[in-house]
């Protein structure tokens, strides 16, 4: 895994203060990253001027230039692992938190062999008043989203 230059390092802290400004603040969520069902949307490249380079099968009418691929995300037990199950790679990574905003977002610090990277999590609220829970993950020059749909 190669290390953060500053270019990563302003993309992820934007990506981050994008989503906490979105997020709803009175309700009470569950704003960590445990207990979820994560599912793959989008990865966007952080080299390729933020495209969109990969999404799940059900986006691609809407990214028709992305690659469409199956992945999944499963956290336990202080592990988040990432399974490109199109290219048969895995990404596994151990978590700590490094801040908690109650009912509002989260920031992890993930650790693996290859080095440390950065994950977050909180609520996207869209206009037409679907809210639902988004993990972020940046890895090398991707960047992974995850959903869940907020019953």
């Amino acid at each position: 895994m190669k290390k953060f230059s500053a270019k990563h390092t302003v993309v992820l802290i934007v990506t981050v203060i994008l989503f906490t400004f979105m997020l709803c603040g009175c309700n009470s969520y569950n704003v960590k990253i445990e207990n979820h069902n994560w599912n793959f949307t989008i990865i966007q490249s952080t080299v390729e001027e933020g495209q969109i380079t990969h999404c799940s099968k059900e986006l691609k009418d809407r990214y028709e230039n992305a690659k469409v691929c199956d992945i999944t995300c499963h956290v336990e037990n202080g592990t988040i692992t990432i399974s490109d199950n199109t290219e048969n790679e895995i990404l596994v990574f151990t978590y700590n938190l490094l801040e908690y905003i109650s009912n509002k977002s989260a920031i992890y610090n993930l650790v693996s062999e290859s080095g440390n990277t950065i994950a977050s999590v909180s609520i996207t609220e869209y206009k037409d008043g679907k809210e639902e829970y988004t993990l972020i993950v940046t890895v090398n020059e991707k960047i992974y989203y995850f959903n869940e749909t907020i019953i």
